[in-house]
């Protein structure tokens, strides 16, 4: 695409490799559908293409696909170590949001530096289980309270 002389910003996903499908009388055991990667192989994608954003799902929670019933996982220690890979290849993190929480965690990376310059905050797809698409819920999302000491150098869109 760079190649081909056209002007473009590409933007990927990194969002595969956290999926966890607990045996259902036995939440302790992972069935064999699932897929959780380490950092390492969900990057890897990105470091081939090196695309100038790619998005950041800052989340982790229960969710519903039709008969699918999943945990989509990260851990704080998994996206912090996104966020520093998302700096050591220059791309910048688009902050998907699916929940409340996302919003404060997003704003704690803009406060540890993990976000260079304005950041930039997406609202996830609305899953089964995600917060409620009210007006009430993107009002919250626009207080600066929400995005912590932060606020003045984040940016939601």
């Amino acid at each position: 695409m760079r190649s081909s002389g056209v002007d473009i910003v590409l933007n990927l996903t990194w969002g595969l490799g956290a999926f966890l499908f607990p045996v259902p009388d036995d939440k302790s055991r992972a069935l064999p559908e699932s897929e959780v990667l380490p950092v390492a192989e969900r990057v890897r994608h990105l470091e081939d293409c090196l695309p100038e954003i790619a998005s950041l799902d800052i989340t982790t929670g229960n969710q519903v696909e039709g008969d699918l019933e999943f945990v989509y996982l990260n851990t704080t220690r998994t996206l912090r170590q996104m966020a520093k890979r998302f700096q050591e290849l220059n791309i910048r993190p688009e902050l998907e949001l699916f929940g409340a929480d996302g919003i404060r965690f997003g704003a704690a990376f803009v406060a540890e530096g993990l976000v260079h310059g304005p950041a930039f905050f997406s609202d996830g797809p609305r899953r089964a289980l995600g917060r409620p698409a009210t007006v009430e819920t993107m009002l919250y999302q626009k207080l600066p309270s929400a995005l912590g000491a932060s606020g003045s150098k984040t940016i939601a869109i």
